[in-house]
């Protein structure tokens, strides 16, 4: 991939998260709120263009974030994922963290999902 379209993805996928988390679900209204074509959030998320850098610190002032912010890759906006990746690091040793991440990389959600649920089911018969 080139920097150009990964470039394209990051922003697409941080501006998805952006809708996800403010419960938006019309980009055209947004676009139009921020000043710009009916299009333009439209185009961020299927990848279509790049924004310009004034364009993105109006979408970023919107959501009260920075452009720093907007370009942190550590899952700062989601606390779940923060607060996950503390309980790893606090309770446990780099091998078993890369055990858990290979098992959930290799492994589709809804077998974990099974496999959090009979756990579940265990922990609770046993207590």
């Amino acid at each position: 991939m080139d920097r150009s379209n990964e470039l394209k993805h990051f922003i697409a996928n941080r501006v998805r998260e952006l809708l996800k988390t403010n419960n938006i679900k019309n980009q055209t209204a947004l676009s139009q709120i921020l000043g710009f074509g009916a299009n333009f959030i439209s185009n961020l998320v299927n990848e279509r263009s790049l924004p310009s850098v004034d364009k993105l610190d109006a979408l970023c002032r919107h959501f009260d974030l920075t452009l720093s912010d907007f370009f942190k890759d550590d899952f700062s906006g989601n606390k779940s994922a923060e607060m996950l990746l503390h309980l790893l690091l606090e309770k446990y040793q780099a091998e078993d963290i890369t055990m858990i991440y290979d098992v959930l990389n290799t492994v589709d959600r809804n077998k974990i999902k099974t496999l959090f649920a009979t756990y579940s089911d265990y922990h609770n018969k046993k207590g």
